[in-house]
Order: C-alpha cells, then structure tokens, then sequence
C-alpha cells in the first residue's frame, strides 16, 4: 500500500493497493476532514487502514500526553435539558443554533429507525455531543469526576425521547478528551448525588423539585439552600463524600433525610449541625 498527498486538485490524496495480484494497481482518492488533519497534527499514519462501502479508516500512532500534576477537582453532572454541568459553573446545553440533547433526541423519536432522516439526526446527535464535550475548559483541572452509569434503562420503562438518550457515547467522547488532555479521570456512583444539598450535606429525595414549567431546580428542605439541580449535582459529585453502601441504600433513608458526610468526616457547612 502507498500513500501519496496531493495538495493540488479535488482530492486530497490518493492510496494505492500493489498487492492485489497479477501486477493489479488499485488507487482510490481521499479528502482529508478536521478530524483527520487534527489527529495528523499529533501523530504519524499507520500502515494498515480499513476499508468499507462508504468511507476509509485511517489509524495513527500518538504519543501519550504527560499527565497533569497540578490543578482542581471538576465534577461533572450530565442531562438532557443540560448535556453537561460543571461544578465550577460551566453549564452547556444550547449549541448556536438552538438545539439541545433533548431537542434532538425529540426529534430522533420520532424517525423511522433505518430511514435517511434517522441516519441524520444520529449524525446529528453525535456532532452535538463532539460539540459539548470540546466546550468545557480543562484549564488548571487535575482530576474530573463523573458518574458511573450503567444500564440506566435496564428493565424500566421510558419515554422514546428518554431511550434515545446515548450517555455512553458521551461517556466515551468525554473519556478521550481527557485522555488526549492529561486529565485523571474517576468515576463515582451517582446515588442521591442530586438529592444532596451542596451547602450542608443534607439528603432528602424532596430537595429536587419540578416548577410549574417542568424545570426541576434545588431547595434544601433543611437549610433552604437553592441552585441550580444540576449544578448541585456537579458540585456533590467533585467533593470527597463517604461512599454509601447497597444495605444503607435499600434502607431507603432518603425518604426521611439523613446527612451525607464528606471524607474528612465533617459537614460542608458547620452551622448544620445545630439543624
């Protein structure tokens, strides 16, 4: 196989195949898209490629970046309404022409599946996520923590919109991002992480609420403490809170409230300890 770029012309290169037999040359044109010349920009081609009906697959050879020494812990929450909220109040939902995660996955439920409107909505929806992830500002982060999700639907009932909400594919486009950056990536169980008041640690599955617009938000049942729900979220997952067991979870606290402790064993806030 040779590779040859060609600046001049439709095409941006040109692959030839010599080892088809009885002396046969193949060559078959290509263009270059972003995502090729950034992945060229920091490695080197390999050899081998993948060829299908539609489209070449080309792999490169990357050196790992160093890892990042210095910095602040990022918890990250992610949604439909909001596709990823930051505890340092980064908050990414509409892109600039209006569309939301939840926006195109309305719009994907209602597309025949295997027809050329659901194929480019799916397409849409990937260059959504692509877009949202490269939005968030790594800048002085050492470590980002995001949830641990695992077979959210798995025997439940959902709405088409909901089921055609794709975390994984977030999960991963933002997995790579940090791995091409540097950034230390942990995952912690997102249990009752939106039930917590960020403010003094008290858990009541009636702190998240819904308004009259179907908005949910954040109000401390204990301390009055508002915000933004999935911001408070964010803010839970990034602090180094006391893992809570399957038994205690079963138990079902949350109904009634307790106080979910950081690491260091103290509330975020003092004066909830006299509440």
């Amino acid at each position: 196989m040779l590779l040859k770029f060609n600046p001049v012309g439709i095409f941006d290169g040109w692959i030839t195949f010599t080892c088809l037999g009885n002396n046969i040359k193949l060559e078959i044109p290509f263009k270059k898209h972003k995502h090729f010349i950034k992945m060229l920009s920091k490695g080197t081609i390999k050899k081998g490629i993948r060829i299908s009906n539609k489209m070449i697959t080309f792999m490169f050879d990357i050196e790992e970046p160093e890892m990042v020494t210095e910095g602040v812990t990022l918890g990250i929450d992610i949604g439909m309404n909001t596709a990823l909220s930051c505890s340092n109040g980064q908050m990414i939902s509409k892109d600039i022409h209006g569309h939301t995660y939840k926006s195109i996955c309305r719009k994907l439920s209602g597309k025949k599946k295997g027809s050329k409107g659901s194929e480019r909505t799916y397409a849409h929806r990937t260059n959504y996520i692509n877009w949202t992830v490269n939005q968030i500002n790594f800048d002085n982060v050492l470590e980002v923590c995001r949830e641990n999700i695992k077979n959210l639907r798995k025997g439940r009932n959902c709405s088409k919109e909901l089921s055609r909400w794709n975390y994984a594919e977030l999960f991963d486009k933002l997995d790579m991002r940090l791995e091409e950056t540097g950034v230390q990536l942990i995952k912690i169980n997102s249990t009752y992480t939106s039930q917590r008041c960020s403010c003094c640690g008290w858990v009541r599955r009636s702190n998240r609420k819904k308004n009259a617009f179907g908005c949910e938000f954040f109000k401390c049942t204990k301390c009055a403490f508002e915000c933004n729900a999935d911001l408070n979220a964010s803010i839970n997952i990034a602090s180094k809170l006391l893992p809570i067991s399957k038994q205690q979870r079963l138990k079902n606290a949350n109904r009634k409230g307790f106080y979910w402790l950081t690491a260091d064993q103290e509330r975020t806030v003092p004066d909830a300890l006299k509440n």
